[in-house]
């Protein structure tokens, strides 16, 4: 028989590592943006930018916004996440808390799926605005990746919707019922 308790701890690390990536991914976001110089090469590569464009200041900045209004889709579905196994450390897998908590995550991330196209769009726009007329791109694809990554998203929305349900029609944890007393034989010899 497994230790119940080891859930417990499984969900305590998880919720620690989440809450890392939480903190992490921003601050890497950032140091990515402020030393553009090194990652300029392999965003022009991913998003089909030339190297003839020049990416101004402004447009640096612009997209940064961009992708830090995406990165902040994942982070708030991270949050849900970190609660989920927050409920879980302590025993309570399927609370409404930690159920309402999985759904809003699968929600954040159908909608940061959803936005990775209109991030690569809105990128590859803003880093050529400040080209001459006719040399600005306008570029949206959805590739066999995001078609993946929008599967798992949907899956995950209805696996939500499943235990959310299941817990609705489960019945509420309390004490136990005190048992019925047993009912007296009736005495059929009574005069």
């Amino acid at each position: 028989m497994s230790d119940p308790t080891s859930g417990h701890a499984f969900s305590r690390v998880m919720a620690g590592l989440v809450g890392a990536i939480i903190v992490i991914s921003p601050a890497a976001m950032l140091l990515a943006w402020l030393n553009f110089d090194y990652v300029e090469p392999y965003m022009r590569m991913q998003m089909g930018i030339p190297a003839s464009t020049t990416i101004t200041l402004e447009a640096k900045f612009l997209a940064a916004i961009v992708t830090f209004l995406r990165l902040s889709i994942g982070l708030l579905g991270l949050v849900f996440l970190r609660r989920m196994f927050l409920e879980g450390a302590q025993g309570r897998y399927f609370s409404e808390m930690s159920v309402s908590s999985f759904r809003h995550f699968s929600w954040a991330a159908l909608a940061y799926v959803v936005a990775a196209p209109i991030e690569r769009t809105l990128v590859i726009l803003v880093f050529t605005l400040g080209n001459p007329e006719g040399e600005r791109m306008f570029s949206v694809s959805v590739g066999t990746p995001d078609l993946h990554a929008l599967f798992l998203g949907l899956l995950l929305v209805a696996v939500a919707h499943m235990f959310d349900h299941g817990r609705k029609l489960a019945p509420e944890p309390g004490p136990e019922p005190e048992p019925k007393p047993k009912p007296k034989p009736k005495n059929e010899s009574a005069p």
